[in-house]
């Protein structure tokens, strides 16, 4: 597997791997559910290690489900125990359609087992098939951020008063040995009053389902809102002048891509005036963007911290290019064929800070 390091902006260097993995023989057919534990316990703390490095694995599109007869669900759990107990990461983010299974819980009780057994913290944003196992969006977050369920998840349902479920942002501490960053009692990793000042920011959105008209008719895949924007762009404001004006380096998650990462590849009938950008990876097929362009990517430009967006839901594309400052990514699907379509092979997207 592959190790293809960036530089970007801030100094930072973004390594990115979309690898794939043989699948081990199935997992047993009943998986163990996560330990539990008290919800007191203390939340677990993203920092930077001593080596001054920080390693994400993203998993996308598992569309995890367990069918008769079949093993694509046991084979997905055991790929993604191969993969963490590989890389051994300090964060594992799953980017959406997760779990297809009826009913639901089952499923989610055998995907957030793998990372939970191994007392690795994750975080996870929905897809547009999240939901459609009876589920609904805001039953999923209120299931999955119980902590004396899955201690290890530090997703956040986000504010209640902007769209969608699972609209957060976690602080990734310097490393011990770095000066200034002592811990504070009471800080959680989920809190922007975390112990010491964060040396890079991680923000997690909704990008929803399908797209509505104003007429309410369905129109393609949804956008991220109006209002999510705003509020990713008060906090980076916020830390921004928190950090003497300097913006803090950060990275994005959601599950439907931007149609920025259209305009990259867009060469052949030069419908935009955006120069051909190299696209390291596989793109074998086209981009299935939200059907409205709220000016999400023009939000990151203009505030100049985040340099890396990550997305899932094209199954078979886990390129990655770099428009304007700013690398548009997808994941490697982490599911099994047998359960959705996949033709490039299944494994995850290694990023190391």
């Amino acid at each position: 597997m592959s190790l293809l390091r960036l530089p970007f902006a801030a100094g930072a260097l973004l390594a990115l791997c979309a690898g794939t993995e043989k699948f081990a023989p199935p997992a047993p057919a009943a998986p163990p559910v996560p330990p539990t534990t008290t919800a007191s316990a203390p939340r677990p703390v993203l920092r930077f290690n001593a080596a001054g490095e920080f390693k994400i694995v993203q998993l996308t599109d598992s569309h995890l489900k367990f069918r008769k007869g079949k093993t694509g669900g046991a084979q997905t759990l055991a790929a993604h125990a191969k993969i963490l107990d590989a890389e051994k990461p300090d964060l594992v983010v799953y980017t959406g359609d997760n779990v297809t299974n009826r009913p639901p819980q089952p499923a989610w009780d055998a995907l957030l087992a793998v990372p939970s057994q191994r007392k690795i913290p994750f975080a996870v944003v929905l897809g547009n098939h999240d939901d459609e196992g009876g589920w609904s969006r805001a039953k999923i977050f209120e299931y999955t951020t119980d902590r004396s369920r899955f201690p290890w998840n530090l997703s956040e349902r986000g504010p209640a008063n902007i769209k969608g479920e699972g609209n957060f942002l976690l602080p990734v501490l310097p490393s011990k040995t770095a000066a200034g960053s002592a811990p504070t009692a009471g800080s959680t990793a989920g809190s922007t009053a975390a112990a010491g000042k964060p040396a890079a920011l991680l923000y997690f959105l909704d990008s929803g389902a399908y797209g509505r008209t104003a007429a309410g008719k369905q129109q393609g895949y949804d956008s991220i809102a109006p209002e999510q924007i705003r509020w990713y762009q008060e906090r980076s404001a916020a830390f921004t002048a928190g950090n003497a004006g300097k913006p803090l380096p950060a990275l994005m998650f959601f599950h439907i891509p931007l149609q920025e990462y259209s305009l990259m590849v867009d060469t052949k009938n030069r419908r935009n005036f955006v120069p051909q950008r190299p696209v390291i990876g596989l793109r074998t097929e086209a981009e299935c963007p939200g059907w409205l362009n709220t000016g999400m990517f023009a939000a990151l430009y203009r505030a100049g911290d985040v340099f890396g967006v990550f997305c899932g839901h094209d199954h078979d594309n886990d390129y990655i290019s770099v428009l304007e400052g700013i690398a548009l990514a997808y994941g490697r699907f982490s599911g099994h064929a047998e359960n959705v379509y996949n033709h490039i092979g299944s494994g995850a997207r290694v990023i190391v800070l």
